[in-house]
């Protein structure tokens, strides 16, 4: 079975971010959302993902700083641009090297048939889960103070059948894996 394919989306817009995050998880996507370009470097870093679906500009680092830093670790993301500010950007698109371009408001019919073209896959084999049956009885334990980022992996770890335990402070951590 081929990896699961993880899609990353950033937009400093909080109902955009919101709405992707529903519609991924209704449909049964691997995904992880933010609206924190930096967080979304760092969790590129942490899992990799096959496709970044990104806003141009956003406070702190626009789309294209946020597009350079994520391709450092993984160099073969695919990526995808919705923006309302397309227009004077063109040289800039072409010089990222982005796959594809949707303008805002997006319509998520397109979005997912480009998700699809990009990641070669069909909708079935993207949202496919690694199988449970064999899997050791594990108890992970997952420490960080972005809860975001705790929520996430609760979530995703949960879905794959393995049971985890949260914690958002060193100090709890310790307490939760029994070390105090």
């Amino acid at each position: 079975m081929a990896k699961p394919k993880m899609i990353l989306v950033v937009d400093d817009d909080p109902n955009l971010v919101m709405f992707f995050k529903d519609f991924f998880k209704q449909e049964g996507y691997n995904s992880f959302t933010t609206e924190d370009p930096e967080k979304a470097i760092r969790m590129a870093k942490l899992v990799h993902p096959d496709l970044l679906i990104i806003d141009i500009k956003m406070p702190k680092i626009d789309g294209f700083g946020v597009l350079a830093k994520v391709r450092e670790n993984v160099p073969a993301i695919k990526s995808i641009i919705v923006s309302a500010y397309v227009k004077g950007f063109e040289e800039q698109i072409k010089a990222a090297k982005v796959q594809a371009v949707l303008e805002k408001p997006v319509k998520f019919e397109e979005l997912e048939e480009l998700i699809l073209k990009l990641l070669d896959v069909k909708k079935a084999e993207l949202t496919e889960k690694l199988p449970v049956q064999g899997r050791p009885d594990l108890k992970i334990l997952f420490v960080d103070d972005e809860t975001e980022l705790t929520e996430f992996f609760d979530e995703t770890l949960n879905e794959y059948g393995f049971h985890t335990e949260i914690a958002n402070s060193g100090e709890d951590g310790l307490k939760k894996a029994g070390q105090t």
